[in-house]
């Protein structure tokens, strides 16, 4: 059998990768496969087929040979069409790129050439210059020296000026309390007098009656009353007369009768200070008998006495009116100090509530367990660092502490459990007081511990607390702990550290409540972290995107920021939600910056101060019960129940 030779085109063929070609080698292979397999068959079977039909499939596959070739054809001139567009664009660009190019290098030139001068004139300016600054830089020094001395002296003189004027102030501090303490010495002593005069009234009035009285006993003209006796009464009542006399303010008068008649020696003395004399009675106006009855008194001795009693009841109702008065005035006064002090109670009852809501079990699981908050290193109410009577160092409070396992029946159990967590929370929502009835800034100053009972799975214990200078009392147990100010647990433990054989149940529970609480800090804290020898896993919350936009020092209001440097130079962002972040060192540096700006407002200065000296007090006291906390328990505290890890 002949077959005619098949002429193909040179081209390119498609590697088989390219699925789009319209030729690749994979179809040549193909393609020859079948014709090698046709004539294979066709010599070893010797087909029938005819010439004609061997003819067909030859041109058949010489058309699509020629099909595509003409296709690929097109396409590679399409190609070259493009390329020669892009070579006359780039071509374009290169001769407009060398154009501009020598354009800039001309303006260079041009402005090269025009600059020099200039800057040769200004070198020499800055060089004629010199010595005029040097001149002026030695004259300013000398007038800052001189004016540093005057300062000096100045600020000498102002202080002997200010010690001088404060103990001038001392001085007339003592001598104002002096004066105050005799005004109202004087003032006591003014009332004093007053009541003594009005008692004194009283007595004159009194003793005038009873001088009468005696006198008339003495004077008197009865018969059964003889010589001696007269006289034996006269003796013996002298001095008691003396003694009215000289109360009364009247001079001595002693009635001695004389043997052989009724006369007198000495003058009569008035009846009373007040009464007029009374004529002496008749002896026809005596009545004999056993007892001595004058009917010879005149109508004006009568009125007088009436008006001594008059006197008198008017003086002790004065006095009685008096005292009513004071009475009525003090107890209006303790009753609006009583309605003051309970508006007082009730507002901070009120704000306490405000400050401290009741917690719900999905409150406190989301709170404690799900999502605990980064952000609670914060006093509560107060940036006080004093620690007194009447008020304690205000610690930062964490929802954590009511997943502290704390209890001895769990605290071996490794934290975190969830089944255990939850069940602690439903025990604290359960024997625990509300937060604003037990939270207190107050001092505890005594305990006394009451007798334990089970609640649930748990050993609850009562205690007593007595509070501040006023010691009021406050009943409390171990269930309201995590309720507290931390700081009432530091001074719960050196309480109760006084008897340890008793409270040693209760000793190492509070124990294991601080240490739960410093290993939280020590997650955040970077210089708490360092002594357990750990770095803080808490990220920062400050962004230094905008960093080179900030003034050095300056307070951003908003998100509590400041821009600083380092030693080094290097800037750094500085925000105050971060300070726990920061050494000791450098919050104080940041503080010195913050002070330095002028800038700055001064509440934002008093609110980062503020903020960063408690919190500077506050790692120096988680820093200071550390070391005597884990001094004496680091061999007793099992890793796993040191605190949460999360």
């Amino acid at each position: 059998m002949i077959f005619d030779s098949v002429y193909y085109s040179h081209f390119q063929v498609q590697s088989d990768e390219e699925d789009d070609a319209p030729l690749t080698k994979k179809h040549l292979k193909e393609l020859n496969e079948k014709i090698d397999l046709l004539l294979a068959s066709s010599s070893n079977q010797q087909s029938t087929l005819s010439e004609a039909a061997l003819q067909k499939i030859v041109d058949a596959f010489s058309r699509a040979q020629h099909d595509s070739a003409a296709s690929v054809t097109a396409a590679i001139q399409a190609s070259t069409r493009a390329c020669e567009a892009a070579t006359e664009k780039v071509d374009k660009l290169l001769s407009d790129a060398s154009t501009l190019l020598q354009s800039l290098q001309e303006s260079a030139d041009a402005t090269k050439a025009s600059l020099e001068p200039m800057v040769q004139q200004l070198v020499n300016f800055v060089s004629s210059e010199l010595p005029s600054f040097a001149t002026l830089r030695q004259t300013i020094s000398d007038d800052n020296s001189v004016f540093t001395v005057s300062i000096d002296a100045r600020l000498a003189k102002l202080q002997e000026d200010l010690a001088t004027e404060r103990s001038l102030m001392d001085d007339l501090a003592i001598k104002t309390t002096a004066v105050e303490v005799k005004t109202t010495q004087l003032s006591q002593s003014q009332q004093q007098l007053e009541d003594l005069r009005s008692e004194r009234e009283v007595v004159k009035t009194c003793v005038s009656d009873v001088h009468a009285v005696i006198s008339n006993i003495l004077e008197a003209h009865d018969p059964i009353l003889n010589f001696s006796v007269r006289r034996s009464l006269a003796e013996k009542l002298s001095p008691a007369i003396d003694l009215l006399n000289k109360v009364e303010g009247l001079p001595s008068f002693v009635s001695i009768p004389k043997q052989g008649g009724d006369e007198k020696t000495g003058s009569k003395p008035p009846p009373s200070s007040k009464a007029t004399h009374t004529t002496e009675p008749s002896p026809t106006d005596q009545t004999l008998g056993s007892g001595v009855k004058y009917k010879g008194k005149n109508v004006a001795e009568d009125e007088d006495e009436e008006g001594d009693k008059e006197t008198i009841a008017d003086i002790l109702k004065r006095k009685n009116s008096r005292k009513v008065g004071e009475d009525a005035s003090r107890v209006a006064r303790e009753a609006a100090e009583a309605e003051r002090k309970q508006k007082e109670a009730h507002d901070l009852l009120e704000s306490r509530k405000t400050l401290f809501p009741a917690g719900t079990r999905e409150r406190l699981i989301k709170e404690a367990i799900e999502t605990p908050s980064i952000l609670w290193l914060e006093p509560v109410i107060s940036f006080d660092c004093n620690n007194t009577v009447n008020s304690q160092f205000d610690m930062p409070l964490t929802r954590k502490a009511f997943i502290f396992h704390v209890f001895s029946n769990i605290f071996e159990v490794p934290h975190p459990n969830a089944e255990l967590d939850r069940e602690l929370i439903d025990f604290y929502l359960a024997a625990a007081r509300p937060q604003f009835l037990t939270w207190s800034a107050q001092k505890i100053v005594n305990v006394w511990v009451l007798k334990p009972y089970t609640e649930g799975c748990f050993i609850n214990v009562r205690l007593k607390l007595i509070r501040r200078s006023a010691r009021t009392a406050h009943l409390i147990s171990l269930a309201d702990l995590p309720n507290l100010n931390p700081h009432d647990w530091i001074v719960l433990y050196n309480i109760l550290l006084t008897n340890e054989a008793e409270y040693g149940p209760i000793l190492d529970h509070v124990k294991r409540m601080l240490i739960c609480y410093i290993m939280e800090v020590a997650l955040m804290d970077q210089e708490v972290a360092t002594v357990f020898k750990k770095k803080p896993k808490i990220a920062p919350v400050g962004s230094a995107s905008d960093l080179n936009q900030m003034l050095l020092g300056r307070i951003d209001p908003r998100r509590n920021t400041v821009m600083f440097t380092r030693a080094e130079g290097q800037k750094c962002l500085f925000a105050l939600a971060d300070k726990h972040l920061y050494t000791t060192t450098c919050l104080e540096h940041v503080l010195f910056i913050v002070k330095r700006c002028k800038e700055n407002s001064a509440d934002d200065v008093k609110y980062f101060e503020d903020m960063i000296n408690w919190y500077i007090r506050f790692r120096q006291t988680i820093l200071s019960i550390t070391k005597c906390l884990f001094s004496t328990v680091k061999k007793k505290v099992p890793a796993s129940a040191a605190g949460p890890s999360n």
